[in-house]
């Protein structure tokens, strides 16, 4: 292991490797623009000054024992680059976070063990970002701030181990936003969220709070700001929730588009939700309740909304399905021919289901209706029928049997 004593100053012109790692126990480091420093890990201690040009590659972990930033003289547009390019699951850790000039995530998995790390430049992703419940500030408020080539973030922590996330000082400017977060489920940003600012806040330090993480089938855990799921139903509302929370004195207006698809938000196992017909639900802060937007899926794996004003940007979002209209057919024909043989209600998930005929007596029920029924051995005649769908609402009527 390479040791840099605490007086000494280290100018690196050129390319220069160290295997194990570096320790810096207090000394300047100054790399010129041009260089390139590849190492295992760097362990930074207290009085260490890295005065960063060129590019510091690590297979490890960047630790930063120190008690304050340790890269100085950054430029207003800085040109330092600390890139991870370990094949195994390195960290950005210590007692003290960095603010980096660039980070190159280059491999996967790159895991934050400490909070909060910002970036003043660019943060590339080709591999995995893992945010473990931390958070990273992005200071440039340039779109291209976050520079997306594969890979994804990952976000997947619950809110009582604190939310992993990404807060972007965008300010005053407008422009297209690309948050790409990843389930897990594939080696993509399959759960990304993209806003597009059309009007701009009033803040020049104004930020965006974006986050996403999966629930159970209930939507529970809420997220802290959440107290309730009315008037939305479970079985109609995927696992997951989305945070795009603004902090401006006067908020944006955006067009906002979050995306999905069916490993990602376990669509099949809410037997109300209909993929084509997802839309926004946004939890109001003012009413405590969700205020549903007008549907805008595409059914391709992304619902939009075409504009959100800022006074109706309030931070948290789910995906849910409009209440599935009955469509109840008066009558069968069971003969045979295939055609209107069975009873099938369109519409009707998990409802159970009453027939009686002229006389009041039940000759038929099911708890969990499945479209199936014809008629039995039950003659021509008028019936009459009783549907109690799961959300509590009844609905009765005729039904005639014409063999």
């Amino acid at each position: 292991m390479k040791q840099i004593g605490s007086i000494g100053i280290l100018f690196l012109f050129s390319i220069a490797s160290f295997a194990q790692g570096l320790t810096n126990y207090g000394a300047n480091i100054i790399v010129q623009e041009e260089a390139f420093v590849h190492t295992g890990n760097l362990q930074i201690e207290s009085g260490t000054a890295i005065d960063l040009d060129g590019t510091v590659e690590l297979e490890g972990n960047w630790i930063n024992n120190s008690s304050t930033n340790p890269l100085i003289n950054m430029e207003t547009e800085p040109n330092g680059l600390v890139r991870f390019v370990g094949n195994t699951e390195t960290a950005i850790s210590g007692n003290y976070p960095t603010e980096f000039e660039n980070i190159h995530v280059f491999k996967e998995n790159l895991l934050l063990n400490n909070s909060t790390n910002s970036v003043k430049g660019i943060l590339s992703l080709e591999g995995t970002l893992i945010l473990n419940s931390h958070q990273i500030l992005l200071l440039n408020p340039s779109p291209a701030a976050l520079l997306y080539l594969s890979g994804y973030l990952f976000s997947e922590s619950a809110p009582a181990e604190g939310l992993g996330g990404i807060i972007w000082e965008i300010g005053d400017n407008t422009g297209d936003y690309h948050i790409p977060f990843g389930s897990g489920n594939d080696t993509i940003d399959d759960i990304k969220i993209n806003m597009t600012i059309t009007e701009a806040g009033s803040s020049e330090n104004g930020t965006f709070s974006f986050a996403t993480y999966p629930t159970d089938t209930d939507n529970f855990p809420f997220p802290n700001e959440i107290s309730n799921l009315d008037p939305l139903d479970p079985l109609a509302t995927v696992d997951r929730y989305w945070k795009v929370a603004p902090d401006f004195g006067t908020n944006p207006d955006i067009e906002l588009r979050l995306f999905y698809d069916n490993n990602s938000l376990a669509l099949n196992t809410n037997e109300l939700i209909q993929p084509d017909k997802l839309q926004f639900a946004q939890y109001n802060n003012n009413t405590t309740e969700w205020t549903i937007f007008e549907h805008q899926s595409n059914g391709t794996g992304s619902v939009g909304e075409t504009i959100i004003q800022g006074n109706q940007l309030f931070g948290w979002f789910t995906l849910n399905s409009p209440e599935m209209e009955l469509d109840i057919p008066n009558g069968i024909t069971p003969n045979g021919d295939g055609y209107n043989d069975q009873w099938i209600i369109t519409g009707c998930d998990q409802c159970k289901v009453w027939i009686y005929n002229r006389w009041g007596n039940l000759i038929f029920e099911s708890n969990n209706y499945d479209n199936s029924w014809n008629g039995d051995n039950n003659p021509s005649g008028a019936y009459y029928y009783v549907i109690e769908q799961n959300n509590g609402q009844s609905h009765k009527g005729d039904l005639n049997i014409l063999r």
